[in-house]
Formats: structure tokens, sequence, C-alpha cells
């Protein structure tokens, strides 16, 4: 089940040894970053992902950095009085011609994160599309990054269903391209990871690992949309690197299971009637824009947007008329 995330993302430190990449002055600084690459287009999303990591207590536990694919100097000025450090987005490798526009850093930056902004013990990142209703995914993430070098949430949960004939055909299509029919057939049986949001210890073995495989796919490929993604696989499973898998409420793939809601916590639940409060709520392209019938825990369904409630993008939707979905698309 391959769900690609907005053009927004938030990680925590970048580095790339063979490329010219900018490096901020890093004084007086958290252990953690929380970096995110932003377009203009997403700087709601992205601000609703800051509010939301406020409302459960985790402002102040990391620093927050910012790389630019196209926001105005007004937008600019804004996240700096904020005191998020920005730098501009510039490719770690040599893009694809069909897939050289600049917002697709978004998916090219991750492997090479910690240059962006060195300097930091820990590296996590987020999609913008994302905002969080519990700070549980955050020890779960940094505990897993100092156990075993990476953490990321796994894409595997009863509340997802089967992954469709047509997400395998791309996965195993794209692993037998990068590395021949038997390595595919062994990737693809292994367990999806969505590395929307990932935690990496600045001295794991993993990145020069993944950057490794990141290249070979994207030249054997000619794309980097969710190259990043299968490009973690298989540097996991052929490398032997070791990476905590942790629960999929750790980043909800919302297009992938409609959560249920729990009117006595008001909080989005995983669907199946357990109950199972969600930590991190993924708003991915296909539930981002319309409202979706949401099963409630009193027996209604109700329609309703999944973003976060009062936020800044939801208000904005609020004052579209956009037609309510029936289903959400697999």
């Amino acid at each position: 089940m391959l769900v690609f995330g907005a053009l927004c993302i938030t990680i925590m430190a970048l580095k790339v040894p063979s490329c010219a990449m900018p490096s901020p002055t890093v004084t007086d600084h958290a252990d953690a970053i929380l970096i995110t690459a932003c377009s203009g287009l997403f700087v709601e999303h992205y601000l609703d992902l800051l509010d939301s990591l406020a409302d459960v207590g985790l402002t102040g536990q990391f620093d927050l950095g910012l790389i630019d694919l196209g926001l105005t100097a007004a937008q600019q000025d804004d996240l700096r009085a904020r005191g998020i450090q920005i730098v501009p987005g510039r490719w770690p490798i040599e893009p694809p011609p069909t897939q050289n526009a600049l917002h697709m850093l978004a998916f090219a930056g991750k492997p090479f994160a910690r240059d962006f902004f060195p300097g930091y013990q820990t590296y996590v990142w987020m999609d913008a599309d994302m905002w969080v209703q519990t700070a549980d995914f955050w020890p779960a993430l940094i505990q897993g990054a100092q156990s075993n070098g990476l953490a990321v949430p796994i894409e595997v949960d009863a509340g997802y269903g089967s992954m469709t004939w047509r997400n395998r055909l791309w996965m195993f299509r794209h692993f037998m391209n990068s590395y021949g029919l038997r390595r595919a057939v062994s990737l693809s049986r292994q367990p999806m990871v969505n590395n929307g949001v990932f935690a990496l210890t600045a001295d794991a073995p993993h990145w020069l690992l993944w950057q490794k495989h990141f290249r070979l796919m994207v030249s054997r490929t000619e794309r980097t949309l969710a190259i990043d993604q299968l490009s973690m696989m298989a540097m996991s499973y052929l490398e032997s690197e070791t990476l905590a898998l942790i629960d999929a409420s750790n980043n909800w793939v919302c297009s992938l299971g409609t959560p249920d809601y729990d009117v006595a916590q008001q909080r989005f639940v995983k669907p199946g009637g357990k109950q199972e409060v969600i930590s991190v709520m993924h708003i991915t392209t296909p539930s981002r824009a319309r409202m979706v019938p949401v099963v409630h825990s009193d027996g209604t369904t109700v329609s309703k947007y999944l973003h976060r409630p009062g936020g800044r993008f939801l208000s904005s939707l609020e004052q579209q008329d956009v037609p309510v979905a029936s289903h959400l698309p697999a």
C-alpha cells in the first residue's frame, strides 16, 4: 500500500556529503530537530502540524527546520519569527528529467536529511499533511531510533485491509527494475513501511546505505516519487540493517483506512470498534479536501473532514462547497 504524502514534509536534520548543501550555523540547540520541506501551498498544513504538536505538549523538545520549496517572502518572514530555521531546497542528487520539479525534493530529501541541518543527535521526519492527537508517537520514535538506529511506522494494520493488487504490482515492478526478479520477490514479501514519519540517529549507518539504494533505484526507475520509501525497505532488508517497526497508529494513513471517532474521548480511533486512539493522523491526497463518512462510537455515521479540529486548513475547507465522499478510495 503505497501512499504519497504532501509537498510539505517534516524531518529532524539533514546531511549530504557528496553535494554542496546549505549549512546553517547552529550554536545553542536541542538534541533533535523537526524539519519540513514545504512549498507555499502547504503552509496551512504545516502550521496545523505545529499547532497540534503544541497541543500535546511537545513544543520545546526539538528545534524546527524547514526546507524551502517555494515559500513567499512573507511566509518565510512569518515562519522565521516563530524560530524556524529555513534553508533553500537543493537537490542532493541529479534528478530524473521528468521528475526534477522542486516540489519532488519532498521525497528525495528524506535519505539526505542530515545534510540540510547538521549537528543534531536525532532526526525525525514528519510529512506536513499530518497532525497529532497524542504525544505517544514521540517516545516510540525516539526510543526505537536509539535502540535500532532507525524507527518507522509499519503500513500494515487490520484497519487497512489487504494491499491492492495494483499497489503490489507497482511495488514489485520498481523492485524488479532495480534489483532483478529474485530480490524483487523477496522484497515484495517484506512488511511495508510508511516513512512519512521516521526517526534516525545521526551516527546510524542507515544514512549512507539508504542514500546508496535511493540513488540506485532512482537511476533504474527514473523516478523519485515514493522511491524514498522503497529504497528504505531495500536498505533494511538487503543490507540486514535493523530497524524498529512501530505501530501504524503512529502514522495512520487515512486513505488506507477511514478512522472511527470516539465521542467520549473526542478523538479519531482505529476502525473496527476497539477505540484505539490514533496518535498521528496522516491526511494523504485522496482524503485531504473532502468530507468522508466517519463511524462514531454512539452508532451514528457522520460526514466530516479528517483535519485538525479548529485548524487553519479545516477553516478554509469549511468556507468552500466541497462534496461529501461516499467512500475513501483504496
